[in-house]
């Protein structure tokens, strides 16, 4: 197959000189026929390729023929088994590389699909909990006014019972709202009491008109009847304090209270009376509430406080009027820029379904900036949204940059791979095998090393899902945060995706190098 010449036609005269040439160029179809001469100008009538040597270095190379043709190809069938134990070999070669490139790309894809299931679950898990606390239903409602002054950009910003035609608005848009009188002003939202022989301050004691509704939030005891001499805490409560359910659960606290009521009397005086509070009242459940920005809070009935009210009497303030009155009466009759007017009414939805409404008419009128309607599950709910959103654009930004560079580690291992073995590949192609056969041999190793990080990435957010979510529930009390949608159509997209991104970053390089010529692989090597 091969034909060394030394001077062949060293010393021969011309005639037999072009002979022996016209011999060998005709050999030179089926054989590689390598001549060495000093004769320059014969050779250069003969020549395909000339490499030109001086003191034992190549100097020049010239090409006369059409580089398609330098080097036919031989077409054979190359068999399966030899293609397999080039890429055996190679795994076992690049064994430390194939890690890391599967690593890299595991750990992409996993960041990828946990943050698609934070984006997911983020939104649904505010919808199914938000409902799940006490105070969801209630809101407080009062009439803002706004007062300039004068030469000064400063504004004041006034609150005042509004009268109920004022708010038939809401009785029209929520049907099962009931509005009632806000009797923080006599009974304040953080009293002091005593539980366990020990003095507490700065627990919320929350009313709640309707304690049927949230049966299902109930895990241990029983919800209160109309009452006040009965409650129910969170679990906050217990936390707060490090108690267990027992050291709570059927326990009584003691409620001592003293607040002053002022009223005006006919003869424009004023009547003052001490209303003061000493209840005893039992704990006798425990719920388990939406967790987030949560406080340890006393749930008691707004009834059955309403109820202790009415029976109050005032004695100062009957006296004057000439009547019996009570703690309910002197805020009944109270003005509505008044103190025992708490300057708002309270505001109880009967249908959860309808909480989203009293939202929406609260957005509204913060827009138009005439009633002030505060709602605590309003603003957990409001806060969450944007803590997501937040989180949620930053993770779009990151899972852009994991994208990138997991497409650009595989770029660089095919690229490595492929122009690493160029001579390798070069005799490949002398031996007969194909383009096809040496894309797989230098690339199907790392499309299967990536296929299966993305295999793996995705056995392994199971796992991670859990262990995210269960992070979230011990540290802000959040559960199902992470929710990863593989029966949707996202993972299938992200497959779809995954493998068009490992196909295309693997077959770049060989794009690149498939029309370099053999001469010139070698000519680097």
């Amino acid at each position: 197959q091969v034909i060394l010449a030394d001077e062949p036609t060293g010393a021969l005269d011309t005639k037999n000189s072009v002979f022996i040439m016209e011999e060998l160029k005709k050999l030179a179809k089926d054989h590689l026929v390598i001549v060495v001469s000093h004769n320059l100008e014969l050779i250069k009538q003969y020549e395909d390729i000339r490499l030109t040597i001086h003191n034992g270095t190549i100097e020049q190379i010239n090409c006369q023929i059409q580089k398609e043709a330098a080097f036919p190809i031989i077409k054979k069938h190359v068999h399966q088994s030899f293609l397999m134990t080039f890429i055996k070999v190679h795994f076992k070669k690049h064994i430390v590389r194939n890690l890391i490139v599967g690593g890299a790309t595991c750990f992409s894809l996993l960041c990828l699909l946990l943050s698609l299931g934070y984006l997911n679950g983020a939104k649904s898990s505010i919808q199914k909990y938000k409902s799940e606390s006490l105070q969801y239903n209630y809101a407080t409602i009062a009439k803002k006014t706004i007062i300039e002054i004068p030469n000064s950009p400063i504004r004041i910003s006034k609150l005042t019972r509004p009268e109920i035609k004022d708010i038939s608005f809401l009785i029209n848009e929520i049907k099962s709202v009931v509005i009632t009188n806000n009797y923080q002003n006599v009974f304040p939202t953080t009293p002091t009491f005593i539980f366990a022989n020990k003095e507490i301050r700065d627990v919320e004691f929350s009313p709640v008109y309707n304690f049927k509704i949230y049966e299902r939030l109930l895990t241990q005891g029983k919800m209160p009847n109309d009452d006040f001499n009965t409650a129910v805490v969170n679990q906050e409560f217990l936390d707060h304090f490090h108690w267990h359910i027992n050291d709570v659960l059927n326990q009584e606290l003691t409620l001592s209270h003293v607040s002053t009521i002022r009223t005006k009397t006919m003869d424009s005086g004023v009547a003052t009376d001490i209303v003061i509070f000493h209840q005893r009242i039992k704990i006798i459940g425990v719920v388990r509430e939406f967790g987030y920005l949560n406080s340890p809070r006393i749930y008691y009935s707004y009834l059955g406080l309403e109820n202790v009210l009415a029976n109050y009497l005032l004695t100062n303030y009957s006296k004057a009027m000439g009547s019996n009155l009570t703690v309910v009466d002197a805020i009944n009759f109270a003005k509505n820029d008044e103190a025992n007017s708490s300057y708002s009414f309270n505001l109880f939805i009967e249908d959860l379904n309808e909480v989203d409404n009293l939202f929406r008419i609260k957005e509204k009128h913060d827009q138009l900036n005439d009633f002030d309607i505060t709602s605590n599950s309003y603003v957990v709910t409001s806060s969450y949204q944007s803590m997501a959103e937040i989180i949620g654009t930053s993770l779009i930004v990151f899972l852009f940059i994991i994208i990138f560079a997991t497409v650009f580690i595989l770029i660089i291992t095919s690229f490595a791979n492929y122009t690493q073995n160029k001579k390798e590949s070069a005799v490949l192609s002398i031996l007969g095998a194909s383009q096809k056969s040496i894309f797989h041999i230098y690339n199907l190793e790392n499309i299967i090393v990536a296929l299966t990080g993305a295999v793996l990435s995705f056995l392994l957010s199971v796992p991670f899902k859990n262990l995210a979510n269960y992070y979230f529930a011990t540290m802000f009390h959040l559960n199902d945060v992470v929710e990863i949608p593989f029966l949707s159509f996202w993972p299938i997209l992200i497959l779809i995706a995954i493998f068009v991104l490992i196909f295309l970053s693997t077959f770049i390089p060989f794009v690149i190098y498939k029309n370099d010529y053999i001469v010139e692989e070698l000519k680097d090597e």
